[in-house]
């Protein structure tokens, strides 16, 4: 586990400390917990999750920077932004190891995978391959969206700037997919095509809502992206608790609802499952591709952690 240094004198992150814990530290041990007793299911530590989220939204709120983390001569408003991104880092890295111990295949995390027209950071790729990957049968995205007020900074809801990151999405799907499409072969329908055009490319969301996210919008949302686009999309929506201390679990609004991440994993494994060779590993792509332009040059995308 790291270990975070603890500075004297600093009451504030002391006192906050005392009364949220340290991000750092709850992240850590969640980490140990399901990688030591092989936790599968999301469900088994969401709880644990969200109380993380909370601590490190309660150091946004009051504007300090949780003892240890970020660089210690940065400016102390861009090295709490710094460290607040480690949420969604934190979610990508909780869902692959998740994924990890539901599969004997190695993962590839934050992988560069090679599209069509540019490469693509990937927060969960397989199979793994080294270096730049050109032939993934599997992708996951993750993001986590929505944070509370700052000292400097307003609110933000889950669904700001969806319309754009929505187009990110579409966009990742498809170059990721023409990439191994065959100059020669044909493309049949749209619905044909991206059915059975590899990668398959399922998205996970965390969701922070407030009182301008409605959990209908996001089922309606996440439902027509994965019936166009993406392969499936799990969410995990949360929200202030009842008591105002803590964050709890939004459930999917009846009766149409949204996958949760658990049945999202559940399709990526029994996915990774058929296409696995008798012998271990992704089987190899039925037909060889050409490359329509070098993307190695190229600058990647990315998606951002959160909004």
């Amino acid at each position: 586990m790291a270990s975070y240094l603890r500075l004297e004198g600093d009451h504030q992150v002391s006192a906050l400390e005392d009364e949220v814990g340290h991000p750092g530290d709850l992240w850590d041990t969640l980490k140990q917990k399901v990688q030591n007793e092989a936790i599968t299911q999301f469900a088994a530590v969401q709880d644990d999750f969200l109380s993380i989220i909370w601590c490190l939204d309660r150091y946004r709120t009051e504007g300090v920077t949780p003892q240890g983390m970020g660089r210690s001569g940065a400016n102390a408003g861009r090295r709490l932004e710094a460290v607040y991104r480690s949420k969604g880092r934190w979610w990508a890295d909780l869902v692959g190891l998740l994924l990890e111990n539901r599969s004997s295949s190695i993962l590839a995390p934050r992988a560069r995978v090679q599209g069509f027209s540019q490469d693509h950071r990937i927060d969960v790729a397989w199979p793994a391959r080294d270096g730049t990957i050109e032939d993934p049968r599997i992708c996951l995205v993750t993001r986590m969206s929505g944070a509370p007020e700052s000292k400097t900074t307003p609110a933000r809801a889950a669904m700001d700037d969806w319309p754009n990151r929505r187009k990110e999405l579409k966009f990742a799907a498809t170059d990721l997919k023409l990439a191994q499409q065959p100059k020669s072969a044909p493309m049949g329908t749209w619905e044909e095509w991206r059915r059975s055009r590899p990668p398959k490319v399922f998205f996970l969301w965390g969701a922070r809502l407030d009182s301008k996210d409605l959990p209908a919008t996001i089922s309606r949302e996440v439902q027509a992206l994965s019936a166009t686009y993406v392969d499936g999309t799990g969410v995990c929506a949360y929200q202030t608790g009842s008591s105002g201390i803590g964050y709890a679990a939004t459930p999917a609004p009846a009766p149409s609802g949204w996958m949760t991440v658990d049945e999202v994993l559940d399709d990526v494994g029994h996915s990774m499952k058929a296409l696995s060779s008798p012998v271990g590993g992704a089987s190899t792509p039925a037909t060889a591709r050409e490359a329509t332009v070098d993307t190695s040059g190229l600058l990647s995308d990315q998606l951002s952690d959160e909004d």
